[in-house]
């Protein structure tokens, strides 16, 4: 059978990007090392642990910690533009 050379098809958890589409997404793939393939164009996510996961739980760990860096980052430089004096004297 042609099917006997790909790997098994699994269910795998996308995170790309969580935080501009607001979910992880779920697709069907086919992992080989650390690459998984899906999609009906042959789409290629690397790096298990990033860009794709096998758990949901995992997926939404690193969405959490993605949401965590980057709120500490916006709070950083939302109290820098609150400092700023713009010609009021105190700085």
């Amino acid at each position: 059978m042609a099917d006997d050379q790909y790997p098994p098809l699994v269910r795998v958890f996308i995170t790309l990007d969580p935080l501009a589409q607001g979910e992880i997404l779920e697709a069907w793939g086919r992992i080989e090392g650390d690459t998984v393939t899906f999609g009906p164009f042959a789409y290629r996510a690397t790096g298990e642990g990033c860009g794709w996961h096998r758990q949901r739980w995992a997926a939404e760990n690193y969405a959490r910690q993605l949401q965590a860096e980057r709120l500490t980052l916006l709070r950083a430089e939302v109290a820098r533009l609150e400092g700023l004096r713009f010609g009021r004297p105190g700085r």
